[in-house]
């Protein structure tokens, strides 16, 4: 059984120390459903910081399609193709 798009996404963009971090957000309940467009496949997220009392906002687009997945933070991180954040 392979992945799911999204993880594919995660684990192929993410380095080690993104992934870890942004499991540790989501485990520790800091991820909350903001919207779902089923019609123009998008959801959005709000998420926590974890290192700061902020959230950033993470919409993920064209869900259904794996070669035009996309995923946007707000946040200012420029080192990788994805932050903690959108892990």
């Amino acid at each position: 059984m392979s992945l799911p798009p999204l993880l594919k996404h995660v684990y192929n963009f993410g380095t080690e120390e993104v992934v870890k971090r942004g499991k540790k957000i989501f485990f520790t309940q800091g991820v909350t459903l903001l919207d779902v467009d089923a019609i123009i496949e998008q959801v959005r997220f709000r998420v926590k910081n974890d290192m700061y009392q902020n959230f950033y906002t993470v919409t993920i687009s064209r869900y259904n399609h794996p070669n035009e997945l996309k995923v946007r933070c707000q946040c200012p991180y420029n080192m990788g193709e994805i932050c903690r954040h959108e892990v």
